[in-house]
């Protein structure tokens, strides 16, 4: 065996985080620098698959898996899996408690030893060579904090997806690769596609920077950190036109709500977006505008069931008197004073860009 080979081979053994270089023109992909974080509720059909399409990944250093307080046999397969799998590292909340997909992912970035940070439910499989293109941007650009990549959709009850069903599925993508500065207005633009969890690899140090998901905002608390990874980071796009991981919808999937608090939900995120962002040096004004006109939005607009002309008006000052106390300038804002007045109506089967995904 050749002296270089013989070294190749012997950092895959050890798993070492440095990446070999021979010479300037040939540059080795970097080792073992993924913490992959998967959430495990009531899991115990699909996690073992969800597991294995991340292990033989040569970027991926450790697999948390976060158990969340399971009712069936998932706890059990965690421990097998850990127990077999140098890699896989599992996690459970104080006294086993069942806390939520926010607080069990964030349990993962919490205890995550690696540099890049990447998710995957439990129920979701990664397809081969997921990590070898974002990893390769965020070592070779410094100044980017994340790389979001296309998602492919499936509709299945089946325990294992097989590989007729990844064949040519459709895409949670962005309609166009857009700039980073540009990513936050796409986000918040109908029509302009989607992002998805499975479809990021992110510097363990944003978390730092933008916090970390939050469960009052569940089920689009994944959306609201996108929102803020746009408004304050680099997110640069890598492969948006083929997947690189699969995101199963079946009948236990989170689906969009349609009771009073959820309906409520978009203008509390935009709220709260908008005070996170307030005074923030890391966040344009540019952006911050943008947050600011989804507020606007949200107060004047009603996206539920008919209502009252009353009951309208009450909601719309009880949303106003909260905005102004966190951004005074919504005061003189035209589209609120229309709204009141009646003369701002919400188009029919008009889409709200605060509403979260309808996955």
């Amino acid at each position: 065996m050749k002296p270089i080979l013989i070294q190749k081979w012997y950092l895959h053994l050890i798993g070492s985080k440095f990446s070999l270089t021979t010479t300037s023109s040939m540059i080795q992909r970097p080792i073992r620098v993924v913490s992959v974080i998967i959430p495990a509720f009531n899991a115990e059909d699909t996690l073992t698959q969800s597991v294995r399409s991340v292990l033989d990944e040569p970027e991926v250093n450790e697999v948390l898996v976060v158990e969340d307080g399971s009712q069936d046999q998932t706890l059990d397969l965690c421990r097998k899996l850990e127990l077999h799998h140098d890699q896989v590292t599992l996690l459970r909340h104080p006294n086993g408690e069942n806390l939520g997909v926010a607080a069990t992912r964030n349990l993962g970035i919490e205890k995550a030893q690696s540099p890049y940070i990447s998710f995957l439910d439990a129920d979701d499989v990664a397809l081969p060579n997921r990590f070898g293109h974002p990893v390769t941007l965020l070592e070779s650009q410094p100044g980017v904090d994340g790389v979001y990549e296309a998602v492919g959709m499936i509709y299945s009850e089946a325990p294992k997806i097989d590989a007729t069903q990844i064949a040519d599925p459709p895409l949670l993508t962005l309609v166009d690769p857009v700039p980073p500065q540009r990513f936050l207005e796409t986000l918040l633009t109908p029509g302009t596609g989607t992002v998805h969890t499975n479809g990021f690899v992110v510097r363990r140090a944003v978390f730092d920077r933008v916090g970390d998901f939050r469960s009052e905002f569940e089920p689009a608390e994944d959306m609201h950190l996108f929102w803020r990874f746009a408004a304050a980071c680099t997110m640069v796009h890598g492969r948006l036109e083929e997947a690189v991981a699969i995101y199963r919808r079946h009948t236990g999937s989170l689906s969009i709500s349609t009771d009073a608090v959820y309906l409520e939900d978009p203008f509390r995120r935009a709220l709260d977006l908008c005070a996170w962002a307030h005074g923030r040096d890391d966040v344009s004004r540019r952006n911050r505008q943008l947050l600011k006109r989804v507020l606007v939005h949200n107060i004047a607009a009603w996206w539920g069931e008919p209502i009252s002309r009353t009951q309208l008006r009450r909601i719309q000052l009880r949303r106003w008197i909260q905005a102004v106390r966190v951004l005074p300038s919504v005061l003189i804002a035209p589209k609120i004073w229309l709204g009141a007045l009646g003369l701002k109506k919400t188009p029919e089967g008009a889409r709200n860009p605060m509403a979260g995904r309808e996955l």
